[in-house]
Order: C-alpha cells, then structure tokens, then sequence
C-alpha cells in the first residue's frame, strides 16, 4: 500500500480540501479500503484483521467496538490494548474491581491516520467496556511506563500497513474560520484537525 507523505509538525496535517471531505463524511485518500465507496464496512474489515494481527504479535488483548450502529455517528474507530497483568495493573478493590493501563488508540475511518492516548480497562462482576471519549488533551499523553513500551511497540506494526500516526502537535491546529464539525468531543465552538479527524456527532 502507497504511504500518504507525512508532514512535519509545522505543516498542517490536513489540507483544507482533506478537512471539506472529512466534514462530508467521505474519503481522503484513494487507497482501499478508505476509498471504498461503503467505506465503514471496508475499513471494519481491513481493521478486524489488522486489530488481531497487531494483538497476537504484541502478546496483548486487544478491545473494540464494530458494531454498525457507531458508523451513523463516528468518523473513528476505537481500539484499546492492554495485559490482564501486575505491570499494567492500576487498582485492585473488591467494590471497583481491577483496572488496568490500556493503550487506547484511534482509527480514522476515511483516512490512514491514527492517534495514540492513554485510558484504562475496569473489570467487574458485569464485565467492561469503552466509556472514555476521546479529546485532543489526551493525544500523545502516554505516562505508564508500560503503555510508553507498548505503543513503541505497535505503532511499526500498524506503520507496516500503511497507516500513519497523528500527533497533537498537528491535531491542534484550529480549523478555518466559519468551519463547523458536528462533534461532541468539543463543546466550545473552537474545532481543530482534530474534531475533523475524529468526529462524534451522537
């Protein structure tokens, strides 16, 4: 697969063209899967297997969410990867149960670009699930010593296939004036490359 050239962080990520598509709900690049023209059920698919490759050879699990219903609504796919071990766990009570240090990361529907972040999985008696909502204040900030090993560990990984990570530095550029995204991961009216990227509009 052809790689998207990788600006440096004092060029923009997206262009202004790249942000009006993003806004529309379609595709930036004209590789597949994102240029499918079912683009959520192409990059399910290219993601399932790619999701299960990266977790089997990172020896860790691996958490998603592929219903459907989340296409109507999310730009974005979620995975978080963690070990069920020691060095990951954070807490341990019988009323909370067990968390642990997860590497959460997100998936672009309609582009290569993904974005690192740091949250955690809770088990309990009822099991766990993605409740975090991603915000630009989490990208990149990887502070368990672990996490920091893992992703070092996954992003060639993901690399491998083409997919090319987003950094804060470039997510935080605001968008041009008059630009509005339909997202509810900002609630101040000031969007940036990263509400075009990856949008929550429930």
């Amino acid at each position: 697969m052809e790689k998207l050239e990788l600006h440096l962080a004092t060029e923009s990520l997206l262009r202004p063209h790249e942000i009006r598509l993003l806004l529309q709900g379609k595709p930036i690049v004209d590789t597949p899967p994102w240029n499918d023209g079912a683009p959520y059920h192409a990059a399910v698919k290219f993601y399932k297997s790619l999701l299960a490759e990266v977790a089997s050879r990172a020896h860790c699990t691996c958490e998603t969410r592929y219903d459907e219903p989340s296409a109507e609504y999310t730009s974005y796919i979620e995975a978080l990867f963690f070990r069920k071990h020691r060095d990951f766990l954070l807490h341990s009570t019988p009323e909370v149960g067990e968390e642990y240090a997860a590497l959460h990361v997100l998936l672009s529907r309609f582009s290569p670009y993904f974005s690192f972040m740091q949250s955690s999985r809770v088990f309990t008696a009822r099991g766990s699930s993605i409740t975090i909502l991603p915000e630009l204040a989490m990208i990149d900030n990887l502070h368990h010593p672990e996490i920091t090993r893992l992703a070092g560990y996954i992003q060639p990984l993901l690399e491998e296939r083409g997919l090319i990570r987003a950094y804060r530095e470039n997510l935080q550029e605001p968008l041009e004036s008059g630009l509005k995204v339909p997202t509810w991961l900002t609630d101040d009216g000031f969007y940036t490359q990263f509400d075009a990227l990856f949008q929550l509009d429930d």
